[in-house]
């Protein structure tokens, strides 16, 4: 627990994480419970429009009676890109007329894309920042080659400590793949689906896939089944709670072969639940996940190799546990009382100056 003498005086700016879905929410959902003393401003909420720019004002309402009513030092703003940027500029900005320390959390994966749309514009925001946090070596490197902010450091994702039932991975005769995330081209839930459409005999009855999420939800269900593949994959929504704890304690396999990722909180919580991974190469991933130690790498968009890794883990249940169990060893780093000790010493090391 991060001591009030220090929580009180920290103020977090970040999406309501109860009313918005998505990693960023799930990360400060877990924070929440680190500080003895929880400051915290949503910037916004997932809704209509109307229901987003009246969420905003609030938080900047809520913001401004923080700031000239508390002690408070620093301003810890989590954020990604597109709105979210623009959004969190103006608290950064407004955080430095009241001369506050800012630490920006940067998550969010197509950071390079939107970055050299307004590379001018995003390199000023961040050096106005005392600190940059990052979720992986490759995005440090990234933003101290293009932005030079003041200092830039990484801190691991957190997530919450898994509630592992003595009866998980049971083996059944269908091996239970599990994809979670927002469905569409990025996170390559079509090159999933055109793989098992392309060798549906072979995995029908092998193979149950289990698909949570939102996003192109009409497309995807369209998909399953003009694809013929209503045997093999089911779509469960967006899932959260016991239900979540209870689908990563009944799967065999996490997949998510994405285009573009920060480091998806989503595989790290597979991991904490002792599942092999089958993601790809990009982002912060291949420093969590390791060809042959706990999962496998692809390139974004390689079918074939796609399939080559399905194919090895669905065949060996030894080779799936062993997996399994060096994902769990691995996934310890991001617990959140190695986290609570790494954030006391950065929020400790800012007051000081």
């Amino acid at each position: 627990m991060i001591k009030k003498e220090i929580s009180s005086r920290i103020l977090t700016v970040a999406p309501h994480y109860i009313k918005t879905l998505g990693g960023i929410s799930q990360v400060v959902s877990v924070y929440s419970n680190m500080y003895e003393e929880f400051n915290v401003v949503a910037s916004t909420r997932d809704g209509s429009l109307i229901d987003r720019f009246i969420q905003t004002i609030s938080g900047l309402y809520t913001f401004f009676r923080f700031i000239l009513s508390k002690n408070i030092k620093i301003v810890h703003i989590h954020g990604a890109t597109k709105g979210s940027f623009w959004r969190k500029a103006i608290f950064i900005y407004l955080s430095k007329i009241f001369n506050k320390k800012v630490i920006y959390h940067i998550h969010g994966a197509n950071y390079k894309t939107f970055f050299y749309k307004h590379p001018k514009t995003i390199t000023k925001v961040i050096q106005k920042c005392d600190l940059i946090i990052c979720l992986s070596e490759s995005w440090k490197s990234f933003f101290e080659e293009v932005t030079h902010p003041k200092r830039c450091i990484v801190l691991n994702n957190i997530i919450p400590l898994p509630t592992l039932f003595p009866d998980h991975h049971i083996p059944q005769k269908e091996c239970n793949f599990l994809f979670l995330g927002r469905l569409g081209k990025r996170k390559g839930v079509y090159d999933l689906l055109e793989v098992l459409r392309d060798h549906k005999t072979y995995y029908k009855g092998r193979i149950k896939l289990f698909l949570g999420g939102d996003g192109e939800i009409e497309q995807v269900q369209k998909c399953i089944k003009e694809y013929g593949l209503e045997e093999i994959v089911k779509y469960i929504g967006w899932i959260t709670g016991e239900k979540k704890i209870e689908l990563l304690n009944k799967s065999d396999v996490y997949i998510l072969p994405s285009y573009s990722e920060g480091l998806p909180i989503s595989i790290l919580e597979a991991m904490s639940y002792k599942l092999p991974i089958i993601s790809t190469n990009v982002g912060g991933i291949p420093e969590v996940v390791f060809n042959d130690q706990n999962g496998y790498l692809i390139t974004p968009g390689d079918q074939p190799a796609l399939k080559i890794c399905i194919d090895k883990v669905l065949i060996s249940e030894t080779l799936r546990k062993k997996m399994g169990e060096n994902s769990y060893t691995l996934s310890q780093k991001h617990f959140p009382y190695e986290i609570e000790q790494k954030l006391t010493t950065i929020y400790t090391e800012l007051l000081k100056k």
